[in-house]
């Protein structure tokens, strides 16, 4: 079957743009493809806004069709040269029919690379070469993908297979040796990336301070207490502003070396006494076989209140995920941290979580991802006190979906259950804790590099002693620029 298009010419461009990536003299890889995806639930879920006047499939033909397909085929084909983000919405959403045919995933595999996504394309040109591997073109197509992920090694390889094609020109035989040479000799350091995300949010919050809801509470020998409006809640506007620094430095093909810095600060316009602020910085690695992912990370945080420090935080965080097919993903994770209190050191702990996460990408429009995340965990105290040691139990639930017009909503729940070792001395009772969180949620991109999100956050807390008994609504706006 022949290849859409102008193939010799484009086959041949291609590789010379693709190859001029891999050397020290490029452009940064930041500015012509996203970095590899970290196997996270959201990298599943990469979207971006749809553009005005590009037809849907169900436009040209039933869906799922093959009668269809060569209109499809060809919508597509007019929309590549300028518009490879409406190619890519409109051949996407038709993955789950028509995978498997060698020009659907060819033009798959083109508008998902020149729309920034490397790792789709990857996984829609192995198909093509699973079932055509002298196909010149998708292997010319897949060296690309493969230097957009900073993937040497697999790019070294296909470079290689290539060589083997018996219709390749002498000239572009030449030129493909020459590039390998340039791999081969390539330092390391070409192939480091970095971010810088800057957060601006604004926003109302109902109880700043969680005060609790009662305006009675009870204590242990039977006395009723009035607690001061200080324990009560307080509302206020609010404005939050937030940097994070990313930078990885792959040290072997499958080995990537990761640091970070975060640092925010929080300032509620009608309660300064609850302004908070953050500094922190993480530094892991991550090793990548097959479908198996393994992360570690050091991290530490140091948390203000009211310009005074408030709480330390250090610890590890690992984490092994596994991606069985490009719609599931698993993962287990373990927290172990160590907690300083900077003027109440009896709280000073350390705290144990493990967890489970799951993913799955349904076909069809909306590309719409279900999330669950059960965990568990226990924070014990330094000091020997029952009544500050408890364990923890809880669920998350999300769900993404494509909401049209750009948009794309997220709802979230979140269930934990907090139960503590020793009485209360004040109370006389045991604290026990049911949380109940809801998130929902959308997401804009007004640009490449500008996000919106506007979100509706509340949190109900049962708790057994009065003063823990809460509930809070933050309605905010955050807007979020990426260098």
């Amino acid at each position: 079957m022949k290849q859409p298009g102008s193939v010799q010419l484009r086959w041949m461009t291609v590789l010379a743009l693709a190859l001029s990536a891999s050397t020290p003299w490029a452009q940064d890889a930041e500015d012509t493809a996203a970095p590899r995806q970290s196997g996270t639930p959201e990298a599943l879920t990469e979207t971006a806004a749809p553009q005005q006047g590009v037809p849907t499939p169900e436009a040209v033909s039933p869906e799922g069709s093959f009668s269809a397909l060569p209109a499809l085929l060809q919508q597509a084909r007019a929309l590549l040269p300028d518009q490879p983000e409406a190619a890519w919405r409109l051949l996407e959403p038709q993955t789950w029919h028509y995978a498997g045919s060698r020009d659907f995933d060819y033009l798959l595999g083109v508008a998902a690379l020149d729309s920034h996504r490397a790792s789709e394309a990857v996984m829609a040109l192995e198909r093509v070469l699973n079932n055509h591997p002298d196909d010149i073109p998708a292997r010319t197509e897949l060296v690309r993908a493969y230097l957009a992920l900073d993937e040497r090694q697999s790019a070294h390889e296909a470079l290689q297979q290539l060589l083997q094609a018996q219709a390749l020109p002498d000239d572009a035989r030449q030129s493909i040796q020459r590039y390998l040479d340039i791999i081969s000799r390539q330092p390391q350091a070409a192939n480091r990336r970095w971010q810088l995300t800057a957060n601006l949010t604004a926003g109302q919050d109902s109880n700043v301070n969680a005060g609790s809801t009662r305006s009675r509470w009870v204590v242990d020998d039977g006395q009723v207490l009035t607690p001061l409006a200080e324990n009560r809640p307080q509302s206020s506007p609010f404005l939050e502003l937030g940097l994070q620094f990313q930078h990885s430095l792959p040290l072997l093909d499958a080995l990537i070396w990761s640091n970070g810095l975060q640092g925010s600060q929080r300032m509620n316009t009608r309660q300064h006494p609850q302004d908070t602020g953050m500094l922190g910085a993480s530094s892991g690695l991550a090793w990548t076989r097959g479908a198996h992912r393994l992360s570690a990370a050091l991290n530490l945080q140091q948390m203000w209140l009211h310009g005074h420090r408030f709480r330390r935080a250090s610890g590890v965080l690992a984490q092994w995920q596994f991606d069985p097919d490009p719609r599931h993903q698993l993962g287990l994770y373990a927290q172990i941290f160590r907690l300083d209190f900077d003027d109440q050191p009896l709280r000073n702990a350390r705290r144990t979580v493990l967890g489970l996460t799951w993913a799955h990408a349904l076909a069809g429009p909306g590309n719409t991802v279900f999330i669950a995340n059960p965990y568990g965990g226990q924070e014990s105290p330094r000091q020997p006190l029952p009544v500050l040691d408890f364990r923890l139990a809880g669920l998350r639930l999300g769900l993404q979906r494509d909401l049209g017009a750009g948009w794309r909503g997220n709802l979230g729940v979140q269930w934990e259950e907090r139960r503590h070792r020793g009485p209360d001395p004040l109370f006389g009772r045991i604290r026990h804790d049911r949380q109940l969180d809801l998130r929902l949620g959308a997401e804009y991109p007004i640009g490449p590099r500008l996000l919106i999100t506007p979100q509706l956050l509340h949190t109900r807390n049962h708790a057994t002693l009065a003063p823990n008994d809460f509930r809070r609504t933050q309605l905010l706006v955050d807007v979020q620029y990426r260098w």
